[in-house]
């Protein structure tokens, strides 16, 4: 969506025309901006012709539509005008304060983008939860996105969005901000799963070993300490985040 200068509901169309002035552009060796491109928040953005027809090509089916939805930005009511005034001009708390003012799915959606530019991951997972654990809420995003009229799950939507995250910054990151239980639970087992995998693969290796047992079985054993030590510490991280999360309550 940044790439081609929209929000995430913008109409086709809008993407379209915006796609084809970049073409015309790019043929003459000229670079096009637009506002979303955010340069004083972000990395500088470099528009080639096969990265615009990549990017437009990556928004064809509705799911992918979606899932890049999760962490851009939505237009949907005039307190996101006012408030995306202020951060064109380089005023994000100021457009934070605006979406503060009413929690609806836009302003919740904006500020989740706001604090992970930021890396504000407290805010991000607050704002988060409450935005895909709003029925209301995560309709209405949902429907800005690819429309009303399909049948679109949201059930896996906040799960999905987690995923992308914990491959972004890590779940250990994440974990001390997590309060809802099903996503703590949905964390956690982001945390062990592959630990967890990478032990019983190695005890296969070590079961499959022929010739040089004695040598296999000193490194595999070397390996299952190193993995335990990692399992151990990721059990016993979630263990105390839900020691403090009891203790709060």
């Amino acid at each position: 969506y940044r790439l081609l200068g929209v929000y995430s509901n913008s109409p086709t169309k809008e993407r379209l025309a915006n796609h084809n002035r970049m073409k015309a552009f790019l043929k003459v060796g000229k670079t096009v901006t637009f506002p979303l491109d955010l340069p004083q928040y972000l990395t500088s953005i470099n528009r080639t012709e096969t990265s615009v027809t990549d990017a437009e090509a990556k928004l064809t089916l509705p799911n992918d539509q979606m899932l890049y939805a999760l962490f851009w930005f939505v237009k949907m009511t005039p307190l996101d005008e006012v408030a995306f005034n202020h951060l064109f001009a380089g005023e994000m708390a100021k457009a934070e304060e605006i979406w503060q003012k009413r929690e609806c799915a836009s302003s919740l959606q904006n500020r989740i983008v706001c604090a992970l530019i930021r890396n504000n991951y407290d805010c991000a997972i607050k704002c988060a939860i409450n935005l895909y654990e709003n029925k209301q809420n995560v309709n209405q995003f949902v429907s800005a996105i690819v429309g009303a009229g399909g049948s679109f799950d949201t059930a896996n939507l906040a799960f999905s969005f987690l995923d992308i995250l914990c491959g972004e910054v890590g779940a250990n990151k994440l974990l001390p901000f997590i309060t809802n239980d099903s996503w703590k639970n949905h964390i956690a087992e982001k945390m062990v799963k592959p630990l967890v995998d990478s032990i019983q693969e190695a005890i296969a290796v070590a079961k499959k070993s022929k010739g040089k047992r004695l040598e296999c079985k000193t490194r595999c054993r070397r390996d299952l300490k190193k993995k335990y030590k990692k399992f151990h510490i990721a059990v016993k991280r979630f263990s105390l985040n839900e020691r403090f999360a009891i203790s709060d309550d």
